[in-house]
């Protein structure tokens, strides 16, 4: 009788660039503990105190991971609303701008993706272009992954050998970004039609469309992390086109 054998690797992190923008919305983060004092709460244990009848440890700890995180419970923001007489416009407002820049290099990617597609043979003999990464761009499993981050060479890499173009939406969905279970095959995507020219959030029948490509076909090149973004890349195209 054959039994389930797991083996777990473990190695240091892939190394990043150095100009990846940060997830935290640390102006979220400033305009609660300002609109706290303003409330005049002095410090974190202060401010627990406030939620009654709720473990007091438990809220000082979620409330110092927002601190480093922005992230918080949804119950809690929603009583922090209350409390503190915050502005929803206003966190609107904030939340709008730390997603513009965390998301500004994906946006101006498919803004211009008609253009990188057609140029990706050059990106991909340029080892300055094909390792170009940015927020937004990933493919994401529990229980399985690997060290090497999925770069736009690789993205490309892979459509010239039919992965990763879905027959979704109005035409063929080019994914971008994509997660899911490979035990229960539940997954979600997202990715760039190119006949309606807007991004399209689907799923597929099964999750090894988007996860076997990934584990299973490396690109025939090194990962090297580099500092060059989409934004300088469009920009040396554009030039270039100028040019003729």
């Amino acid at each position: 009788m054959s039994r389930l054998s797991v083996t777990f690797f473990a190695d240091e992190p892939c190394e990043q660039p150095a100009n990846m923008p940060s997830t935290v919305n640390t102006e979220l983060i400033e305009y609660i503990w300002r609109k706290s004092q303003e409330a005049g709460f002095l410090g974190i244990a202060a401010l627990a105190k406030t939620f009654a009848g709720k473990n007091n440890n438990k809220i000082i700890r979620n409330l110092k991971i927002f601190n480093q995180t922005s992230r918080l419970n949804k119950n809690y923001m929603i009583y922090l609303h209350k409390l503190l007489n915050l502005d929803k416009a206003e966190i609107d407002a904030i939340n709008k701008r730390h997603r513009d820049r965390l998301y500004a290099e994906e946006d101006l990617l498919i803004s211009n993706f008609e253009l990188l597609l057609l140029k990706s043979n050059l990106i991909l003999e340029s080892e300055r272009y094909r390792n170009i990464t940015f927020h937004g761009l990933f493919i994401s499993s529990a229980w399985v992954g690997r060290r090497r981050p999925l770069t736009l060479g690789e993205l490309f890499f892979h459509y010239k050998r039919g992965d990763w173009i879905m027959p979704d939406c109005c035409g063929s969905v080019y994914v971008l970004s994509g997660g899911g279970s490979p035990l229960s095959g539940s997954n979600s995507y997202q990715g760039y039609c190119r006949t309606c020219k807007k991004i399209f959030f689907g799923s597929r029948p099964s999750f090894s469309e988007l996860l076997g490509p990934f584990l299973k076909d490396e690109p025939d090149f090194e990962y090297i992390p580099t500092d060059c973004t989409v934004r300088h890349l469009v920009a040396d195209l554009v030039a270039k086109e100028a040019l003729g």
